[in-house]
């Protein structure tokens, strides 16, 4: 992987293989070709029981315990990791809160319908904080309030935290603000890998992306200064020559014998007329 706070998105269409890599990485399935490290150790000769305490997995499909309140469950799953016996109930208290289950903490988990038990599940698995947290199809019965909710948690736990996260999702693009990997797979395959800088919550990955108006193009040129210089000089000398226009002499006036231009009448018909010969004197008898 990358490096330790950074958040991996893997996408593409229904059976490309995207839960497939996860199981993978989680130790649910082992795999036929190539490697796979952790810690820069081969995944598969990290102990189970080591490898178990720095890793939380969210998966599509969680079956709910029997005879099990959402407060048990929680418990049950913190107490499970080295790192959070001591200060468990804490963790519950703020996760409970952050996430607003506290509401739920009384009711037994079968109760609860497939978006309050999803949501629970991922609450349980953020309080673990673990090394690194998988997420299955990230937005799977959630609202557009709890994504949203989510995503900021996420994003908090990557670079306060320092929590490794690789998720799945259907929809990469409202996951953009906090998404550092991008990983496309086909056929089983990963068929591209694009990796941006970290994200965050701020105006600039807000607006738009695109260039500025005084920003440097391709080559490194600034779109304004030279341009606009010669685009000044262009106008200066269409200015001076059409000063230059203006001040020349204009033709002599029309003598008692010319006719003045009517209104509306062009001034060119005018000079060619001044240009005839006089008419000429009648005779006298």
């Amino acid at each position: 992987m990358k490096s330790t706070g950074t958040i991996y998105s893997i996408t593409g269409k229904p059976a490309a293989g995207k839960s497939v890599l996860l199981d993978l990485l989680a130790k649910k399935v082992k795999h036929n070709s190539g490697e796979i490290k952790f810690d820069g150790k081969d995944l598969w000769e990290t102990p189970n029981k080591e490898f178990q305490d720095q890793i939380a997995y969210v998966q599509q499909n969680v079956k709910a315990p029997f005879f099990t309140t959402v407060a048990q469950y929680l418990d049950k799953t913190l107490n499970g990791y080295s790192h959070t016996q001591k200060d468990k109930d804490k963790r519950i208290d703020s996760i409970s809160k952050k996430m607003e289950i506290t509401y739920l903490m009384d009711k037994p988990m079968r109760s609860l319908t497939p978006g309050q038990l999803r949501w629970v599940d991922l609450a349980t698995k953020i309080a673990a904080d673990t090394k690194v947290l998988l997420i299955d199809e990230i937005e799977q019965h959630l609202s557009a309030d709890s994504l949203n909710n989510l995503i900021r948690i996420l994003h908090r736990k990557s670079n306060y935290d320092g929590v490794t996260i690789v998720l799945t999702t259907m929809n990469p693009e409202m996951l953009k603000k906090i998404v550092s990997v991008y990983i496309a797979m086909q056929g089983g395959r990963i068929s591209s890998v694009r990796s941006f800088g970290k994200k965050g919550f701020n105006k600039s990955n807000d607006s738009g992306g695109g260039p500025r108006r005084n920003e440097s193009g391709p080559r490194g040129r600034s779109t304004s200064g030279p341009r606009s210089k010669v685009s000044s000089n262009s106008r200066s000398k269409t200015t001076s020559a059409s000063k230059t226009k203006e001040s020349a002499p204009s033709q002599p006036k029309s003598g008692p014998g010319q006719q003045k231009s009517a209104p509306g009448q062009p001034k060119e018909a005018v000079a060619g007329r001044s240009k005839t010969a006089p008419p000429a004197k009648k005779k006298t008898p």
